[in-house]
Order: structure tokens, then C-alpha cells, then sequence
């Protein structure tokens, strides 16, 4: 499987968003106006979740650069992290289950206004 030969600098942005279990930092990165690496870090350098984070957000870079289709991508996010931790985030007006569900959301919003995918509305 071919990846991204990662150029020095890529395009993209951070948020920081309050959670329960600290500040969600989550970095969207592009390369050929299209989403190619995501970064998440929350919390303590070292925590058990922080881990878990860093490495869902690596794994789905990985897919990313792939050759899996953008639509498969999207089934395999859209159809997994349908549960909750108990730890709702309330961010901007909008509410998510949990610091993975705003991940995925937000990886799937982003490449929705690529046009990398169609989202349902």
C-alpha cells in the first residue's frame, strides 16, 4: 500500500475545544486540497486516552493516504463510534457523545466540504 510521501509542510488548521477530560486539540492537515493527516492530543502527555486518541487519529491518517476509497473511509468511521463515554461535550452549540465522536465528526465535516464525500443531512 502506497502513502503519502509527506512534503515538509502541509496546509491545515487546530482546534481546541473543553472537554471533561481536559482540552481536545484536534489538527486537520491537507495536501492537494484533500485531507491527508490528522493529529489529536488531549489532556496529559502520557494518559491512557491520549494514547487511544493519538493513535485513532493515526490510523485514520493511514486510510487516508491510502488507496481506500473516501466512501469506504467514511461507512467505516460513520459506522463505528455510535456509543458514548458518559463524558458529553457541548461545543459551539453543538453536543457529541464523546472526544472520539467529535473527531470523527469532524474529520467526516471536513472532508464533506472537500467534496471528498456526501454527506447525509
Amino acid at each position: 500500500m502506497k502513502t503519502l510521501d509527506r512534503p515538509e509542510v502541509l496546509n491545515g488548521y487546530t482546534s481546541r475545544i473543553p472537554t471533561p477530560c481536559g482540552s481536545l486539540y484536534l489538527t486537520l492537515n491537507e495536501n492537494n486540497d484533500k485531507l491527508c493527516e490528522i493529529r489529536a492530543t488531549l489532556g496529559k502527555c502520557g494518559s491512557c486516552m491520549n494514547i487511544m486518541l493519538q493513535t485513532i487519529a493515526l490510523l485514520i491518517s493511514v486510510m487516508l493516504q491510502s488507496n481506500i476509497s473516501r466512501e469506504k473511509i467514511q461507512k467505516t468511521l460513520e459506522n463505528q463510534f455510535e456509543g458514548g463515554c458518559g463524558n458529553i461535550i457541548r461545543y459551539k452549540g453543538e453536543e457529541y457523545n464523546s472526544c472520539i465522536d467529535y473527531i470523527i465528526r469532524k474529520v467526516l465535516e471536513d472532508m464533506g466540504a472537500r467534496g471528498e464525500i456526501t454527506l447525509e443531512k
